[in-house]
C-alpha cells in the first residue's frame, strides 16, 4: 500500500488530498480535513511541523486499519478521514435500513425487500440483547463465536443462528472493519413439508366445519390452486380475476419479485373473506389438525413471539403454514408441467433456487429428463 498526499489549488487555504493505491487499478482519493498554504508544501509534505505530524498519524491509522480490515473500498476509506466516533453494530443497523432503498440486493437491482429489513430489525435487537453497544472496532471471529455460541443457548435453532450470525458477517463487511469471512456458514437442511394427494382430499372432503374452519379451506385451496407465498395469497380478490380468449386467470403482481404474474385455473373458486396472515396460519393448523394430517416430520416448531424456534419431529398439522401450501403447488407441478413454466408462478428466479425449494436434485432432473428421450 502506497500513501501520498495533494495539492489541487495553489492558494493559501489549500485542501489537502490524500492518495491511497492499494494495487494496481484500485487507488482511493479523497480529500482530508486539512488546509495548508501551497506556498509552504514541498515533496508531498507541509512544512509546517504540525500538520506535518498530523499527516503521519493519519498515515500510522490508515495502515493499522488496512492491517485487520477485509473489505478495503471507498467506505474504508471514508470511514478513517470522517474522524467520527466508532459505529455501535446497531447504529449502523440504522444506517442500513435508512438507506434500504438505494442498496444493492442480490438480485442485482437496487432496494432491500420489506422481509430483509424487518429481518435486520431482528438481528439488531439480538445483538443489542447480546452486548448492547458493542462497537463495530470490537467485532473479530471471537466476539462473532461467542455471539453465535449465546444464540445457541438461548435455544435458538441452527438455522436461526445461521441467519444472525451472516448478517453480522454482512454488516461489518459493508462497514468494513473487519474480518468474518472465513467464519463457516450455519445451517440445516430439512425436508420440505409437503401434503400428499390424500391428504388435500381428507381437508376437502372434511364436514360440518365452522366458518372459521370454512374460510381457511378456502384460502387453503387457493394457495394449492395459485403456489403464490403468504402475503401474496392473502392479498387476492375477486378484482384479480381476469379472463383472456375464455380462460379464467388470477393476475397480481407479487410483493417480493415486483414480478406480474398470471394464473389459470378451470375449477370454479369461492373466495373467502380477507383474514391476516397469522390468522391464517393459525386455522390452517386446526384446519389440517381435523383432517387428522398427522405424519411425523422433522421440521421447526414456533413457541410464540420473541420466543425461539424449536427443533424436532412434529405431527405435520402442527408445523403448517401458508408456505407449505405453496411449495405443494410446485411439487404437485414438478415433472408434470415444464419447470420454467411453474418457476414463472412462483416467481423462483433460478432453477437450482426452485429445486432446493422443493427438495430436488440434479439426480432427480436427469430423472425427469430421462422421460423424455
Amino acid at each position: 500500500m502506497t500513501i501520498k498526499y495533494y495539492l489541487r489549488s495553489e492558494s493559501k487555504t489549500a485542501s489537502v488530498y490524500i492518495s491511497v493505491s492499494v494495487s494496481r487499478g484500485k487507488v482511493f482519493r479523497k480529500r482530508t480535513k486539512f488546509i495548508t498554504d501551497s506556498s509552504k508544501w514541498a515533496n508531498g509534505y507541509p512544512k509546517e511541523p504540525s500538520l506535518r505530524l498530523s499527516l503521519k498519524e493519519l498515515e500510522a491509522k490508515i495502515e493499522k486499519s488496512f492491517n485487520r480490515t477485509e473489505v478495503i473500498n471507498d467506505s474504508w476509506l471514508e470511514n478513517i478521514l470522517s474522524h467520527r466516533k466508532a459505529d455501535t453494530v446497531s447504529s449502523h443497523v440504522d444506517t442500513i435500513i435508512t438507506n434500504a432503498h438505494k442498496r444493492k440486493n442480490h438480485k442485482g437491482g437496487y432496494g432491500l425487500s420489506d422481509g430483509r429489513i424487518k429481518l435486520y430489525r431482528s438481528f439488531q435487537k439480538k445483538i443489542d440483547e447480546f452486548e448492547e453497544g458493542i462497537k463495530m472496532e470490537q467485532i473479530d471471529m471471537s466476539v462473532a463465536e461467542e455471539f453465535r455460541d449465546w444464540l445457541f443457548d438461548k435455544g435458538y435453532a441452527l438455522n436461526t443462528v445461521g441467519k444472525y450470525v451472516e448478517l453480522l458477517k454482512t454488516t461489518v463487511r459493508d462497514y468494513g472493519v473487519s474480518r468474518l469471512d472465513k467464519m463457516k456458514k450455519i445451517s440445516e437442511r430439512y425436508t420440505p413439508l409437503v401434503l400428499s394427494e390424500e391428504e388435500i382430499q381428507r381437508v376437502n372432503e372434511l364436514k360440518g366445519l365452522s366458518e372459521r374452519l370454512e374460510n381457511a379451506r378456502k384460502w387453503f385451496k387457493l394457495g394449492i390452486a395459485t403456489g403464490q407465498r403468504g402475503g401474496d395469497l392473502l392479498g387476492l380478490t375477486e378484482k384479480n380475476i381476469k379472463t383472456v380468449n375464455g380462460l379464467k386467470m388470477f393476475e397480481l403482481k407479487q410483493e417480493k419479485t415486483g414480478k406480474v404474474v398470471s394464473i389459470p385455473f378451470k375449477e370454479e373458486i369461492e373466495m373467502p373473506y380477507p383474514i391476516s396472515l397469522q390468522k391464517f396460519n393459525d386455522a390452517l393448523k386446526d384446519l389440517c389438525q381435523e383432517a387428522k394430517i398427522n405424519e411425523m416430520v422433522r421440521g421447526l416448531k414456533k413457541q410464540g413471539k420473541d420466543k425461539p424456534s424449536i427443533v424436532g419431529d412434529f405431527q405435520k398439522w402442527e408445523i403448517i403454514s401458508s408456505h407449505d401450501l405453496r411449495r405443494t403447488f410446485a411439487t404437485r407441478h414438478y415433472g408434470k408441467i415444464p419447470t420454467p413454466l411453474i418457476m414463472a408462478i412462483t416467481g423462483h428466479g433460478s432453477e437450482s433456487t426452485f429445486l432446493r425449494y422443493i427438495g430436488k436434485t440434479s439426480l432427480d432432473s436427469a430423472i425427469e429428463f430421462a422421460k423424455y428421450l
